[in-house]
């Protein structure tokens, strides 16, 4: 399978996960512990979004840059991503 292959279908995977989580966080009825029902939304987002770019610089052969285009990013939004969810030990550059 070409590595854009895989990108696509875990893209696809991802978005659909993603409209599950929202439309189950949309179920939610706002309360006191609205908080609660929150957190899990953003924490399944954050993982979902790790495994991607992990998996995306691992078929790239760390190449960021490779990683990116086949994810459809700018590059420099790749590199804050993997700063801001504290991907940097886990990915090689």
């Amino acid at each position: 399978m070409r590595s854009t292959d895989w990108v696509t279908q875990t893209t696809e995977r991802v978005t659909r996960s993603t409209e599950w989580v929202t439309q189950t966080a949309e179920r939610v009825t706002l309360s006191a512990d609205w908080v609660t029902a929150v957190t899990p939304y953003h924490e399944t987002l954050n993982q979902m979004k790790q495994r991607l770019i992990v998996e995306a610089v691992k078929q790239a052969g760390g190449n960021i840059t490779r990683a990116a285009e086949a994810l459809g990013l700018h590059p420099n939004y790749l590199h804050r991503l993997i700063s801001n969810l504290g991907l940097r030990d886990r990915i090689k550059d």
